[in-house]
């Protein structure tokens, strides 16, 4: 009897302890936990385009630049000659210089220059008027002149040619309309500037209303001079006194006293001797 009232006793006391544990578990409140902070998530940086750069085509495939031909202005053209013939269609180009001397040079006005017929018309209204024209773009040693004139005015005029011009010196070969011929050693003085190296007659010049042509070769220390293509005497002429080594070259048309002086220049030729 007493074992089973035991054995009851413990039934229960276990019974009791299952509901208490029950009760407890029932009104127990749970602990809050935390939860774990949250990380944003890591943003990546901008991106940014790369810098593009223009790609270069090979050294031997590269286009060349083209420039607009359209608005280039041409280069200028030398037209000037060593040697050439010129005649008068029309004025004398920049390539030529005027020089006025003797007396008559302080009255411009008396002289007169036009283009007729092909042909350079001078006319000089004042005596001692001395009237050159030097080809300016070259400079010669040895070269060959000459020079055809019709006198068209009175029978007292000189023709010159003048080679080695240059600092106020040069030969000058002068004809006169009376025959007679001289050459000169120009260099400038005080007291006298033409210098005589040579003087003779010219039997092949026409004189009076006609043409006649005139040449001069200066060569080395001997110049030779020709009137309508004879060589005359005493010619060639060596220069003992006087030697200018190079220079320009140009023609001369000369009043003395009688006026007016008209004459019509058909060409002037520079050639090599």
């Amino acid at each position: 009897m007493r074992a089973r009232i035991g054995l009851s006793f413990l039934a229960l006391a276990g019974l009791v302890l299952i509901v208490g544990l029950a009760c407890m578990s029932s009104t127990a409140q749970p602990t809050a936990v935390n939860p774990p902070a949250t990380v944003p998530p890591a943003t990546e940086p901008p991106t940014s385009e790369p810098l593009q750069f223009p790609t270069l085509p090979p050294a031997d495939t590269a286009e060349p630049v083209q420039i607009p031909t359209d608005t280039l202005e041409p280069a200028p053209v030398n037209e000037s000659q060593q040697y050439f013939t010129q005649d008068f269609t029309q004025e004398l180009s920049a390539d030529w210089t005027q020089l006025l001397k003797g007396s008559g040079a302080l009255h411009p006005d008396k002289l007169a220059t036009s283009i007729k017929n092909g042909k350079m018309r001078m006319q000089i209204d004042t005596s001692d008027m001395y009237v050159y024209y030097f080809y300016t773009p070259y400079t010669y040693t040895d070269v060959r002149l000459d020079l055809q004139v019709e006198n068209i005015g009175v029978n007292s005029q000189n023709i010159s040619l003048v080679c080695r011009a240059g600092g106020d010196q040069w030969y000058e070969f002068s004809a006169g309309s009376d025959g007679i011929w001289y050459l000169y050693a120009y260099k400038k003085s005080s007291s006298r500037s033409y210098n005589v190296l040579a003087q003779a007659g010219a039997a092949t010049l026409k004189q009076g209303h006609a043409t006649n042509t005139y040449g001069m070769s200066c060569i080395g220390d001997q110049i030779h001079l020709f009137v309508n293509d004879t060589e005359l005497p005493y010619s060639p002429v060596r220069m003992l006194s006087y030697y200018f080594l190079e220079g320009q070259v140009g023609f001369n048309i000369s009043s003395l006293e009688s006026t007016p002086v008209i004459v019509d220049i058909d060409w002037f030729k520079v050639s090599q001797p």
